[in-house]
């Protein structure tokens, strides 16, 4: 079970990358073992970035246990860290879920205790943000992250090759590889 949280003014376009990369490995290992569900704090529909809304699948409050958990935020992501999201995220996290995020996700992982001292890359224009706010200690300078369950990428076209680490953590490097070859990735 893959819950795909999203925010005020959340990247389309990593969205996408998400939802089309979990139905192809779903159709090439003919199963639906990637089972995705978007979400929301309230349960409502989301803005894009691009202006583009929509609709969320269910609450993060109603979601119960997810294997993996993907945070996608972009330009507003305080925006996203409401006390509900926020406890939602710590209770995932100790109940063994795989931590994703991509763009400024990580914030929201930060702010809800759960990156503590696992590496993370995020997009390079709030980094000297995240450094004041954060350190050096755990920021990469990279476009992604794989560390001990906390798998993140620094901004929308680098979130194929997050997605494509979960699903051969989830299910095996030729079912990632044969992802890639299918959408050119």
């Amino acid at each position: 079970r893959i819950a795909i949280v999203i925010g005020p003014r959340f990247p389309l376009l990593s969205l996408a990358i998400c939802t089309e990369m979990l139905r192809v490995a779903n159709r090439e290992s003919a199963s639906t073992a990637f089972a995705r569900t978007i979400l929301t704090s309230d349960g409502g529909p989301a803005m894009s970035s691009c202006g583009i809304e929509i609709a969320a699948d269910d609450s993060v409050e109603r979601f119960g246990k997810a294997d993996v958990v993907v945070v996608l935020t972009s330009y507003a992501p305080e925006e996203t860290c409401a006390p509900n999201v926020l406890a939602w995220l710590r209770r995932q996290d100790r109940q063994g879920a795989i931590m994703c995020c991509a763009d400024t996700g990580a914030l929201v992982l930060a702010r809800a205790g759960v990156i503590r001292d696992r590496y993370f890359a995020v997009h390079h224009e709030p980094t000297p943000a995240y450094r004041e706010a954060f350190g050096d200690t755990v920021l990469i300078d990279r476009l992604n992250a794989n560390d001990r369950g906390l798998l993140s990428s620094g901004g929308a076209m680098a979130t194929a090759e997050m997605v494509l680490d979960f699903i051969a953590a989830c299910e095996g490097a030729p079912l990632a590889k044969r992802v890639a070859h299918v959408l050119n990735a």
